[in-house]
């Protein structure tokens, strides 16, 4: 079983930091996005938008749309629909980057007490 010391601590320390600082961001990001964006302006504007990108789609266009433009602005769909999915993709590649981070700087921390003559 790993020790409890210091630099364990640190680690963990700052892995706590790293996940309630993302969890807080994209909370309040959140909160934005459907404040801007669930509005009616915001829909009406988006109805806007689509209707003249439906316009554009003609037959004579060089390059066909895959697919018609959705009912609602996607970022408004991601936020308010899959905000669980976003927050756990947040924080799953959150901690991969912190795992790997820390794994790389505690290698090379390791690494400075060798003597030369040891290589």
């Amino acid at each position: 079983m790993p020790r409890i010391t210091i630099t364990n601590a640190l680690w963990l320390t700052g892995y706590v930091v790293l996940a309630v600082v993302l969890v807080i961001y994209l909370m309040q990001l959140r909160g934005q996005t459907l404040e801007e964006f669930g509005t009616p302006a915001a829909q009406q504007e988006w109805d806007s938008w689509k209707s003249e990108a439906k316009r554009q789609m003609g037959d004579d266009t060089p390059v066909k749309r895959g697919h018609e433009p959705l009912e609602e602005q996607p970022m408004l769909l991601l936020m308010r629909d899959h905000f669980p999915v976003v927050l756990g993709g947040g924080l799953f590649f959150g901690t991969a980057i912190y795992a790997v981070m820390m794994f790389a700087v505690r290698g090379v921390l390791a690494g400075t007490g060798r003597k030369a003559s040891d290589s």
